[in-house]
């Protein structure tokens, strides 16, 4: 591991995110419960141990606002 071994209580939780990371690699989708992200759906996966849930995209919504005030690039 980069900053060393993975605490017991972070392993299942840790393999997860590396099995989504791996999937992802290998064919760009990193698996079930992760929805894609569209235009449409604008949902992302909330991961917190023990809770892995797709959410509504709240940054969409403040990346939208701070464009339309041109405090971004496009």
């Amino acid at each position: 591991m980069l900053f060393g071994p993975v605490p017991e209580v972070e392993t299942d939780f840790a393999n997860q995110m590396l099995d989504h990371y791996i999937n992802f690699i290998n064919d760009l989708d990193p698996g079930a419960p992760w929805p894609r992200y569209t235009s449409e759906t604008k949902q992302v996966l909330q991961l917190t141990r023990n809770n892995i849930t797709a959410i509504p995209d709240g940054m969409y919504h403040h990346l939208s606002f701070a464009v339309s005030l041109g405090l971004t690039r496009r």
